[in-house]
């Protein structure tokens, strides 16, 4: 896996006016390699982004390099991936993807978060209505909702102005620097 920075992406919409899109990471469908952009983002933004981008590089090298029996046990944990007959690469494979998180590890993507955040001192939820391990799942599930938009959130307007305040930059846990 090769990590780097990529530029925010920018253009022009429907009323002439410039626009920004961030992108926070991508990774690449065929070599699994990852991109992230740590421009805007703080500790949270950045871990959430690099954990949701790893289990993309874990499905492509559980779809291309298991075989036997590790390979029906990786079909039998991850049915999304071959339900959607999202591979070859297809708009849908990603989807498929999104969908396959949402369903089986957005909780232990959102631990993988929590325990760096604890780690890191950070002890306290910014958003006073939830406990940390919600908000860390809210991060997470936002992660996954931007992308496509196929994927809802339990609470979905929760899950986004979570995740935004960490990936923005906004009033979140303030920690910069991992």
């Amino acid at each position: 896996m090769i990590l780097y920075g990529i530029p925010n992406i920018t253009g022009i919409d429907a009323n002439g006016n410039d626009v920004v899109t961030i992108t926070n990471g991508s990774t690449n469908p065929i070599t699994g390699n990852i991109t992230l952009n740590l421009n805007a983002a703080k500790d949270l933004g950045v871990v959430a982004t690099m954990i949701h981008e790893l289990m993309h590089s874990y499905f492509i090298y559980g779809i291309k390099h298991t075989t036997d029996s590790e390979k029906f046990f990786f079909q039998d944990m991850n049915q999304y991936l071959y339900d959607n007959q999202s591979y070859p690469i297809t708009e849908q494979y990603d989807v498929a993807q999104h969908e396959q998180m949402a369903a089986t590890y957005v909780n232990s993507m959102g631990s993988l978060l929590q325990a760096y955040a604890i780690e890191r001192g950070i002890l306290t939820s910014p958003d006073s209505s939830i406990d940390l391990a919600t908000y860390y799942k809210d991060i997470m599930w936002r992660n996954l909702s931007m992308s496509q938009g196929k994927v809802k959130a339990p609470n979905a307007a929760r899950a986004k102005a979570n995740g935004a305040r960490e990936a923005n930059n906004q009033s979140g846990t303030n920690k910069k620097g991992c």
